[in-house]
């Protein structure tokens, strides 16, 4: 928590209709997905160095990326 690095040990079922929104409309893996509806969930940020499946999706949906490298 000191870091501002939070965990979630729940997967709610609104998370999961949230990721499954985003598998159907983008061409991205579940567990990216999983983490973008976990970030939606606590208005958090998603991390990733992977523009070259998420670039689209960033700049289309209202999820805050940070982007490492």
């Amino acid at each position: 928590d000191r870091a501002g690095i939070k965990t979630i040990d729940i997967i709610t079922g609104d998370m999961i209709r949230e990721a499954g929104r985003l598998k159907a409309v983008y061409k991205i893996s579940f567990a990216d997905c999983l983490g973008l509806a976990a970030a939606v969930y606590i208005n958090g940020v998603f991390v990733s160095a992977d523009h070259h499946e998420l670039d689209v999706l960033a700049q289309t949906e209202v999820i805050p990326f940070y982007w490492i490298r």
